[in-house]
């Protein structure tokens, strides 16, 4: 895994903004991808995109960074 994200997953468990933006932009498109695949309609696949990021902002203590490698 990009140690860049590592660093950026790090910095959200310290509640940094800045690593939420980080991570956000470094996994935005490969969300949004597989929930296209996942629902096959535009609509559906935001609305699951945003489900990830908000879960992700609400659970973002927990992130394991030293298992995702």
């Amino acid at each position: 895994m990009d140690d860049n994200l590592l660093q950026a997953i790090q910095q959200m468990k310290n509640g940094e903004e800045k690593g939420f933006n980080e991570v956000y932009s470094k996994t935005r498109d490969i969300v949004y991808r597989m929930a296209c695949k996942m629902t096959r309609t535009e609509e559906e696949a935001m609305d699951v995109t945003q489900t990830v990021y908000i879960a992700v902002s609400y659970t973002h203590l927990t992130l394991p960074t030293n298992s995702l490698v």
